[in-house]
């Protein structure tokens, strides 16, 4: 019995020494090889646009992210051109390879910068801050060594009352030590790999892939509106459908893939032996897994998601390489409203432009930089001008005027789009109701982001906006796509039913584009439908399209509904429209969003047009006016 003491006194402590290294080795690890990776990064960003000022405008917002302690840029004669951050450290400035090399608490990194053609440019000097996983090592340490000591204790104990408990509490506590091990590597919600096991599994396939001749694919993934969600029902909401999220994605991979949470809502998965061509297939299912709606507390909420994918060797030939350019392609992604992207070259420059345009956009937000432009619609049975569409344009001071399709993505992603609808309303009100003063009537259609809807008082900060302008509710009709009107989440409902009882009337847009249940269509506060341009544009010489186009019109009228057929882009379009009984139409050949003032101009005018068969000069009826 003292022998199987001692042995235990012995070996014991040894091996949770072990387990404390392994673990103290994988944050160092895991720390250095981010450090590295955000500074060769980095150093890509510095040498697209080299200039001090931009440098400097780049470090400040770097040193946000609360990991970085000191940043500074040297050019080929070690002179500083810009730096941020606290000057002592870089005054001390010594390169580690190790952690914790010099006990100065910075992890200091020194990478060139070069331009785009290959030029040495200078030397980026970096500093990031080491205590957060000093801390964490010293908090893992001493929860060692107190199950350490706990331990032989317990072993101490144990001997008087036998070997039968001795032996039960030895492999219980050996479980622990697998325990600890696991929670070093692995995410706590979800149970999936954290970053650090990634990082060593995807070391594994690189070395995997070059010894086989191989390829392997790595996505980087994450779901679309989460933030969203996240904000408005809770955390605990938040990580019920990160739970699902976690399940789903492994359901559709194989037993050899590695699926990992990454942090928030962002996801990775390494599949081996993959080409591009597999990893388009096995992406479209992880999509299509994730596109059904996640249920929490009985409320089906529909996200979706975007994925970037790299492959190796093309896209690179190591981990940090790889992490980073499926990062540029998931924003890609995520920019082009959802899917998936594969990396190419051409989209790293716009990771550098997205990051500078959502800073931008946020303070152009603020500056009000953003303006309305308004397409007019017209009565088909009267001729007459009856409303307006406001559609939004950003004047950007140096790149002029940026469209939404541009733009919007990134309020979207950024958690402002619900601040730039309630400005659009706000401006398209204001407008409108200077109209109005002038004994104009103009009913004005306002497109609305399916997030807003998520919003609980998103109908609250409408009313006070139309009651601030003094603007009448039911001369505002808001545009949501079909597919949002259809997702049946309560929050989603409790939104259009509020708004509707202010008297805003609802539009589907893109209709025929989703798929509508009539049942639902028919108990939603819906007051018109707005056909999709891609079935307008086709009907002329698509039989198919304009039977769709037709029937879209006999059925919303059966329905009680007025319809808007969008696309109007020939004298053709109009006449067979007008042949259809289609009630209001807008277009190109119509006329082109306007200014304030030109819609003013037009409106004033008060042109009657009436749909013929005529034909057309290939230019808007309204201009000229």
């Amino acid at each position: 019995m003292s022998g199987v003491v001692i042995i235990h006194m012995i070996l014991i402590p040894l091996l949770f020494a072990g387990v404390l290294y392994i673990v103290k080795q994988g944050y160092q690890s895991l720390f250095i090889n981010q450090a590295r990776a955000g500074s060769h990064l980095l150093a890509v960003l510095a040498g697209q646009d080299p200039r001090p000022a931009q440098l400097q405008t780049l470090f400040e917002e770097v040193l946000l992210s609360g990991s970085m302690v000191a940043l500074a840029a040297l050019d080929t004669s070690h002179k500083v051109i810009a730096s941020a951050g606290q000057p002592g450290i870089q005054e001390n400035f010594q390169e580690d390879f190790f952690f914790g090399e010099h006990g100065d608490a910075v992890y200091h990194v020194s990478v060139p910068i070069y331009g785009d053609n290959g030029t040495l440019l200078g030397t980026l000097r970096l500093g990031y801050d080491e205590t957060p996983t000093q801390e964490q090592i010293a908090s893992t340490e001493a929860r060692g060594i107190y199950l350490g000591i706990g331990y032989i204790s317990l072993t101490l104990f144990l001997v008087i009352l036998g070997n039968k408990t001795l032996n039960l509490m030895h492999k219980r506590l050996v479980t622990q030590a697998h325990e600890l091990e696991h929670q070093a590597l692995h995410d706590t919600l979800t149970g999936l790999p954290n970053r650090a096991l990634l990082q060593d599994r995807l070391q594994q396939a690189i070395l995997g892939s070059q010894r086989e001749h191989t390829p392997f694919a790595l996505f980087l993934m994450d779901l679309d509106r989460f933030k969203e969600v996240n904000d408005t029902l809770g955390h605990q909401a938040g990580d019920a459908i990160l739970e699902q999220t976690a399940a789903r994605l492994c359901e559709v991979i194989r037993e050899s893939d590695t699926v990992a949470r990454l942090g928030g809502d962002e996801f990775s998965v390494v599949l081996p032996k993959v080409d591009a061509d597999d990893a388009v297939l096995i992406a479209e299912k992880l999509l299509k897994a994730l596109h059904e709606p996640f249920v929490v507390d009985a409320r089906p909420l529909p996200l979706g998601a975007s994925i970037g994918i790299a492959l190796f060797p093309d896209h690179g030939e190591d981990a940090s390489t790889l992490l980073r350019r499926a990062d540029v392609a998931m924003y890609a992604a995520k920019q082009g409203g959802g899917g998936l992207t594969i990396y190419d070259t051409d989209l790293d420059k716009h990771s550098v432009d997205r990051l500078t345009l959502t800073t931008e956009l946020k303070q152009g937000l603020d500056r009000g930089e953003i303006e309305v432009f308004y397409q007019p619609k017209i009565d088909l049975h009267s001729g007459e001008i009856c409303g307006v569409e406001a559609l939004a344009r950003w004047r950007h001071p140096q790149r002029g005027l940026v469209l939404p399709a541009e733009f919007i993505p990134l309020a979207e992603r950024a958690g402002i789009i619900n601040a730039l609808t309630l400005r659009i309303i706000e401006i398209g009100t204001q407008h409108c109701k200077e109209l109005s003063d002038k004994k104009e009537c103009v009913n004005i259609a306002i497109n609305l982001s399916p997030l807003s809807l998520l919003d609980a008082k998103f109908a609250d900060k409408v009313e006070n906006i139309l009651h601030h302008h003094a603007f009448s509710p039911c001369t505002l009709i808001l545009e949501v796509t079909e597919s949002t009107i259809m997702a049946d989440t309560p929050q989603t409902q409790e939104t259009f039913a509020r708004l509707a009882a202010m008297g805003i009337r609802i539009s589907i847009d893109d209709f025929g584009t989703g798929y509508s249940s009539l049942m639902r269509l028919k108990k939603l506060p819906v007051s018109e439908v707005k056909i999709d341009k891609s079935f307008v544009i086709d009907m002329l010489h698509d039989d198919n399209d304009a039977a769709i186009v037709r029937a879209t019109i006999d059925l919303a009228h059966n329905l009680g509904l007025k319809v808007v057929a969008e696309g109007v882009e020939t004298q053709g379009h109009l006449d067979a429209l007008h042949a259809f009984g289609c009630d209001m139409a807008q277009g190109y050949h119509i006329e082109h969003p306007l200014p304030p003032l030109e819609i003013r101009h037009l409106l004033a005018t008060k042109k009657r047009i009436v749909a013929t068969k005529e034909e057309s000069e290939g230019k808007p009826l309204f201009s000229g006016l």
